[in-house]
């Protein structure tokens, strides 16, 4: 049959492997007519490797499907540990791997909004982020999308001219007395003479 890509699919037989899209293995698993072959990748050796290289490297492990996240959890949804003996050393695993590389992201989060968001003069850098899986750029994207947003916000406003700071002067009034005639005598010796002149 034909699905949504050109590839046709089927005809099936009994005990034979067939590579189907997920979905469709997803669909028959569900009504018990196949079962589930888990990748090569999702084996416990390599998850362990891909953890081992996760903890030692800074940048992102690209040996992962960039769908790993949503593949995983459709195929251990609907498998069970008759099909896949080692299903919950596979979860844990998965569940460490997802762990470390957002801890790697909330690192980088923080290194950025330290140096570049803590000045609106300094250009953004360009991040590497190669091995970043759907996952996790959809859990990160809400908060990156508002901190580009204000970041950019802050590098197109003009700057303002700070006003000066006000300051506390102390006025101290002063009390200045002229005196219109030159060497006056004081004030009783000019009454003395006032009083003497109309008697």
């Amino acid at each position: 049959m034909d699905l949504i890509s050109s590839t046709a699919i089927g005809p099936f037989t009994a005990g034979v492997d067939s590579i189907v899209p997920l979905w469709l293995a997803v669909l028959l698993r569900k009504r018990n007519l196949c079962r589930i072959v888990e990748p090569e990748w999702m084996n416990v050796a390599n998850l362990k490797d891909v953890l081992t290289q996760e903890r030692e490297s800074l940048n992102f492990y690209d040996g992962l499907p960039f769908w790993y996240v949503e593949i995983a959890r459709s195929i251990l949804a609907v498998e069970d540990k008759t099909n896949i003996p080692q299903l919950d050393p596979i979860r844990i695993l998965l569940e460490d791997i997802a762990a470390v590389r957002m801890d790697k992201i909330r690192s980088s989060i923080h290194t950025m909004s330290s140096t570049q968001f803590s000045s609106s003069n300094m250009p953004m850098d360009v991040i590497t982020v190669n091995g970043i899986a759907a996952h996790e750029i959809q859990t990160t994207q809400p908060f990156l999308s508002k901190a580009f947003e204000h970041h950019l916000h802050l590098l197109q406003r003009p700057s303002q001219p700070q006003a000066p700071a006000p300051t506390n002067t102390t006025n101290t009034p002063t009390t200045t007395t002229t005196t219109n005639e030159p060497n006056a005598p004081p004030p009783s010796s000019r009454t003395s003479r006032i009083r003497r002149f109309r008697s």
